[in-house]
């Protein structure tokens, strides 16, 4: 199998997991797994698949991935690491919330909390699939240390539980 009949299964693949077509999804992952195994570089593909980026709006084929012990290579349309912009504007949020404590404002805009979701999400996964996290990404930028994802993860699961918890209240 060429690349390029891998790039047209890949694009297959995203397709298919996009749409919950779970059982085409699996056929085409079978096809793609097999030639990962045969690729004689393939000590590159097995622990990220290199056939494209993974949008940072993808979040059903990130979880298809990670669920088939792949750590999909994520950026999002700046070509930047995922994990990176999550723990930035996660770091921006904590600055904002303490920000937003002194003057004694406590309400954030929606679409913010989706980001925050969005990040939440993405992290948790990473972390559960035990994602290196310290390793440089392909731009060579500075590892992210995995004590401060923890943190982040941790500081974005309590806003978030204490979030949901406030929506479900006032939906009583």
């Amino acid at each position: 199998m060429n690349q390029d009949k891998l790039e047209k299964l890949y694009h297959q693949l995203r397709e298919y997991v996009q749409n919950d077509q779970k059982d085409l999804a699996e056929k085409i992952w079978f096809q793609i797994k097999s030639f990962l195994d045969k690729d004689p570089l393939g000590t590159k593909n097995k622990n990220s698949l290199l056939l494209g980026p993974v949008s940072i709006n993808e979040y059903k084929l990130v979880k298809f991935f990670l669920q088939k012990k792949i750590s999909p290579v994520i950026y999002d349309e700046d070509k930047d690491n995922l994990l990176h912009i999550a723990v930035s504007s996660a770091d921006w949020w904590y600055e904002q919330q303490t920000l937003r404590e002194e003057i004694g404002e406590d309400s954030y805009p929606t679409d913010f909390t989706q980001l925050l979701e969005d990040n939440y999400k993405i992290i948790q996964l990473l972390l559960e699939a035990g994602v290196k996290v310290n390793e440089r990404n392909k731009q060579n930028k500075l590892p992210i240390d995995y004590t401060s994802s923890q943190k982040v993860y941790d500081l974005l699961k309590s806003y978030l539980d204490k979030e949901l918890a406030e929506q479900n209240d006032s939906s009583d």
